[in-house]
């Protein structure tokens, strides 16, 4: 998951659109079929750097809701 893929996330998408820019989730959980997750981490040297996840939430069909925080860029991540 890349900052620029985050960054065309927004209300009203549909879930088709959704899976098309992100791919599909990590998890679906069928007891939540309106939550989807996604997890991501980056690795330096075989050493986690970042382990973060990511969760949209769906009404109708359609986002409603965005938890998480977007992905720093690479730059920002090997920097530290």
């Amino acid at each position: 998951m890349t900052p620029g893929m985050i960054a065309r996330l927004h209300l009203g998408m549909t879930k088709n659109e959704v899976a098309y820019d992100l791919g599909s989730p990590a998890i679906r959980d069928p007891f939540h079929r309106n939550r989807w997750d996604y997890y991501y981490s980056v690795k330096r040297n075989y050493k986690p750097l970042i382990a973060e996840h990511f969760t949209l939430f769906f009404k109708g069909g359609k986002l409603v809701k965005i938890v998480g925080q977007p992905r720093p860029t690479p730059r920002d991540i090997y920097a530290k």
